[in-house]
């Protein structure tokens, strides 16, 4: 997949708020920084999509 693709596809599923579909846009051992305050997640996609089941 073309990086373009990629963007396009996150940008889509985020903005259509696709909480099954955004996991998968991740690397298995994902870590998430927050721009305030820099705290951080470490998640495995896995774990990004069983929270994303219970969201949606």
């Amino acid at each position: 997949m073309e990086a373009r693709e990629f963007v396009g596809d996150w940008v889509r599923a985020w903005n259509a708020h696709d909480l099954g579909a955004l996991p998968g846009h991740f690397a298995e051992d994902v870590v998430f920084t927050s721009p305030a305050g820099g705290s951080r997640i470490r998640a495995s996609r896995s774990s990004a999509a069983r929270w994303a089941r219970t969201r949606s």
